[in-house]
């Protein structure tokens, strides 16, 4: 179990995580002594269909996202809160660097911001709905958060109500599929929490990082989160989350291969990569995954050199790596990012080395469960050290 304190909350708060393959969650609540400790997680089975498209994929989570829900919520936990983290593919980032100046100074207040923070979005849902294939009414802008902002040169962490000639700042911004967030929401106050936050899946990790940041100096950290059909990549750098990119190769292009390969279905082609990558299979088989992987994961490697050079354009990327996600404890992906060849990418030009994440959540738990240590629960690992900020 997990222990912190939270002295002035006193109810419970379900964390949930939408992957494009499952739903992983868990609640957090008091104990007697007014500690939080997780109470309980939950895991759905992995989802794979033959073909992916998001509404139909919608289709088979939605009813895996309520068998969540009813499993981590009691009476005990109907008066709390949910923070609902999307991953991909639910929703699209963006990150906006904006330079303004004027001659003279001018008032930022609260109508200035308004006006700015909703033309950004306005710009950003017409663009996203090429990158969606959805209608206009089928998404909806979820996050404009100011991550940076100086103005006049200086950082300032309170711009309102001041003065100033030039503002420089960094957003981020999000839109996520509209049906999907609608109907967590109503399955979530059905389950009978009415107070339902929603996330997206960058900017909790950006937010949790920047805790690391300020404790122990640590400058910037290159994420790649492997979901079952995607891959993002995050940049963390400097007090900013400074890009996002992701391809559309997660861990079930592997699965789907495999089973095409060894004539097996798809659920037997995953239980036997599960397998492979725990170590528990025999030998001879274990050598057959182990070529037919060299050859399957190469094109993974290469979509995400592909990302992480499109994303150095633009800065030089932290050494860093933190590799989580379905698959992220295969041999053969670790191997990957840690070629030679991708410290060209680099400030110093060289290769990435891995961040040490569960020594840092110490400083969110005094105790962390084995399961919520292994790469593919890490990402509910942020979510819940978010709920606690």
């Amino acid at each position: 179990m997990i222990f912190f304190k939270r002295p002035f909350n006193h109810s419970d708060t379900l964390v949930l995580d939408i992957g494009s393959s499952g739903v992983n969650g868990a609640r957090l609540g008091p104990d007697e002594q007014g500690f939080t400790r997780i109470k309980k997680i939950s895991r759905s089975p992995s989802l794979i269909l033959p073909e992916v498209s998001l509404k139909k994929l919608w289709k088979k989570m939605h009813d895996t996202t309520g068998e969540v829900i009813r499993d981590l919520t009691d009476k005990e936990s109907r008066s709390g809160t949910a923070l609902v983290v999307f991953s991909s593919p639910w929703y699209f980032p963006e990150v906006h660097h904006l330079f303004f100046e004027r001659e003279k100074p001018f008032e930022i207040n609260k109508d200035f911001m308004n006006d700015f923070l909703s033309k950004e979005g306005d710009k950003f849902k017409k663009a996203s709905l090429e990158r969606f294939n959805l209608d206009g009414d089928e998404i909806q802008v979820f996050e404009t958060e100011i991550m940076h902002v100086k103005l006049n040169g200086y950082p300032v962490r309170n711009i309102m109500d001041r003065r100033a000639r030039t503002i420089e700042a960094f957003l981020y911004l999000s839109v996520v599929y509209k049906r999907a967030s609608a109907d967590i929401r109503a399955m979530i106050e059905d389950s009978g929490i009415k107070h339902v936050i929603f996330k997206t899946s960058p900017y909790v990790f950006y937010k949790v990082f920047e805790q690391f940041r300020e404790e122990d100096g640590q400058e910037g950290v290159v994420l790649v989160d492997i979901g079952g059909e995607v891959t993002d990549v995050s940049v963390i750098k400097e007090g900013v989350l400074l890009d996002n990119a992701s391809f559309g190769l997660g861990i079930h292009y592997a699965v789907r291969r495999l089973a095409d390969m060894f004539k097996i279905d798809l659920d037997e082609s995953l239980a036997m990569l599960v397998s492979y990558e725990s170590g528990t299979l025999e030998a001879e088989k274990t050598a057959r995954i182990k070529k037919a992987l060299e050859g399957v994961l190469s094109q993974w490697r290469d979509f995400l050199e592909e990302a992480l050079m499109r994303i150095s354009q633009k800065t030089l990327l932290p050494e860093k790596l933190l590799l989580v996600g379905q698959g992220a404890a295969l041999k053969e992906l670790q191997r990957f990012v840690q070629e030679e060849s991708l410290g060209r990418y680099t400030l110093f030009g060289r290769p990435f080395s891995f961040y040490s994440l569960p020594e840092r959540l110490s400083a969110f738990f005094k105790q962390i469960p084995q399961a919520l240590i292994k790469p593919s629960l890490l990402p509910l690992s942020f979510y819940l050290s978010y709920a606690k900020l």
